[in-house]
């Protein structure tokens, strides 16, 4: 997905003549990064801000502080935790360009809905990004007043199989509910879930209906029956320099909010 979206910022940069660099690195040498082109002039970034609201440490500030020398900012497919760049993003100074995850669970739920499961659960995991698509999920069933169950775990940690081993005995008690509608808001551990599925006998896309996030290539190749809900990160590149480019030429930018689509996968 990185490589989506560096593939669409760059075709961008190509399009109208700009100068591009790509930086990886931590938070300490981005850091470093943050000084030195605070001190630059008529240059835009477009970054991904991970710092947590209880431990901002130096990268809020310095984002500030190139925002006030002039500098235009994207922050791609993420947003502050709290309101701590409200001046930025009013100033149009900085912009969030960000997948709606929240949008991307009720979809889930309507996918489920439609299949007439008879029962209709959620898993959520380490990350606020799952936490909207669980959230959406929940809402839209929330809304019509019908049942459903939201599993919050603690996963990943380091042991793949002590986690596959939460993943089985959470999953245990719902599998008796046939057909069971199931939402897994990552492709990554959706594999997981198919393993335990198959291995206690249980028909994806029959017995458990299945709904995943990111249709990653690797879903092509399971011969499975579920549904995917894709992120075009191409695009989402394309737009985060096109957004860039405007903010450099001093147009007015919003922020935006990318929807994603049903991808189907069926077994041969």
């Amino acid at each position: 997905m990185i490589c989506d979206a560096l593939q669409g910022m760059s075709a961008v940069a190509s399009e109208q003549n700009l100068a591009l660099n790509l930086y990886f690195g931590g938070s300490a040498d981005l850091a470093h990064f943050l000084r030195r082109v605070t001190r630059l002039e008529n240059i835009g970034i477009i970054v991904y801000y991970a710092e947590s609201q209880h431990d901002p440490g130096d990268f809020a500030r310095l984002l500030q502080d190139f925002c006030r020398k002039g500098g235009k900012v994207v922050l791609f497919n993420t947003e502050p935790p709290d309101d701590r760049f409200q001046a930025e993003l009013s100033s149009g100074r900085m912009v969030v360009l960000k997948f709606d995850d929240y949008d991307g669970g009720r979809r889930a739920a309507a996918h489920l809905h439609a299949l007439d499961c008879a029962r209709h659960l959620v898993l959520s995991f380490s990350s606020t990004y799952y936490a909207e698509r669980a959230r959406g999920f929940c809402d839209y069933f929330q809304e019509r007043g019908l049942r459903h169950d939201r599993i919050d775990l603690r996963l990943p940690t380091e042991d793949i199989h002590a986690d596959r081993a939460v993943l089985s005995q959470t999953l245990q008690p719902f599998l008796e509910h046939v057909p069971l509608g199931l939402f897994v808001p990552s492709d990554y551990h959706l594999l997981d879930v198919l393993g335990i599925l198959l291995s206690q006998g249980r028909v994806p896309g029959q017995d458990v209906r299945l709904v995943s996030y990111d249709k990653c290539d690797f879903l092509d190749h399971i011969n499975q029956n579920l549904a995917s809900l894709e992120q075009n990160f191409h695009y989402a590149g394309r737009r985060a320099m096109q957004m860039l480019t405007a903010m450099l030429n001093c147009e007015s930018v919003s922020s935006e909010l990318i929807q994603t689509t049903m991808a189907f996968f069926t077994a041969g």
